[in-house]
């Protein structure tokens, strides 16, 4: 059965300004899980104990490329500490030589891996468009680097998701469950809401998910954190109510 897990990112209103409320909230809402994106200077072992108060799974935490290359043992050093297994990089900053980037990612992901950990990136829609004819999601794939997908950005990007999903399911380890809808005057040409009240075909996304073994957590994720415990527990009753479990 596919447990649901919140990306604290969604509920950043409350997370910056306490992250051990924001895992309340999480809790008391039912979740399954939590996927961090920062720790605000708090020590790992509280953190933990707040997790625990909730029996919410610490899944996956989201850390920023240049802290994944310039303090990479710190970061598994908390991690480790803190129990999570799935080390992501939300996002590379610079795709002007994909190579490159690639090749810092991949020593990255080798480094995380024989410390324990399982390493995945994250996209965004830039990932999709073609840069002298080639996607760099297609090149994180031919590295053998596995993807959190995020459903929406691929979305706005134009590409047909649960093809992809069908097609590459062997490099996606977990999908990003985001909604939202086209807006070209933003700079990434979307904005995003909670799940349901936007456009993206999630219920067909999940299935397709689900049919390739992609399904032990889905991630929920908002860019939109006005309102945000709201959002989120609507997102968590819109996923109880999908026909995937």
């Amino acid at each position: 059965m596919s447990k649901f897990a919140v990306q604290l990112w969604s509920m950043r209103d409350i997370a910056e300004k306490d992250l051990l409320r924001a895992i309340d909230v999480a809790g008391e809402m039912g979740w399954d899980g939590v996927e961090f994106a920062g720790f605000f200077d708090i020590p790992a072992q509280k953190v933990k104990e707040h997790l625990q108060k909730w029996n919410l799974t610490p899944i996956s935490s989201h850390v920023k490329f240049p802290l994944l290359w310039e303090h990479l043992d710190e970061v598994l050093a908390y991690h480790k500490e803190l129990g999570v297994q799935y080390i992501i990089c939300p996002n590379a900053a610079d795709w002007s030589d994909m190579q490159k980037t690639v090749e810092m990612l991949d020593e990255i992901r080798k480094k995380v891996e024989d410390a324990g950990f399982a390493f995945l990136y994250h996209n965004h829609n830039h990932e999709f468009v073609p840069v002298e004819g080639v996607r760099p999601v297609d090149l994180i794939a031919e590295k053998g680097l596995l993807m959190e997908l995020d459903v929406f950005w691929a979305w706005v990007a134009e590409t047909a998701v649960v093809k992809y999903i069908c097609d590459r399911g062997e490099t996606i380890r977990f999908l990003h469950v985001k909604d939202g809808n086209l807006k070209k005057d933003t700079p990434r040409g979307g904005k995003a809401c909670a799940l349901g009240r936007g456009l993206v075909p999630l219920e067909k996304i999940l299935q397709a998910a689900r049919r390739i073994g992609i399904d032990d957590w889905f991630i929920y994720e908002n860019d939109d954190s006005e309102n945000s415990a709201e959002q989120a527990r609507a997102s968590l009753e819109l996923l109880h109510s999908l026909d995937i479990r």
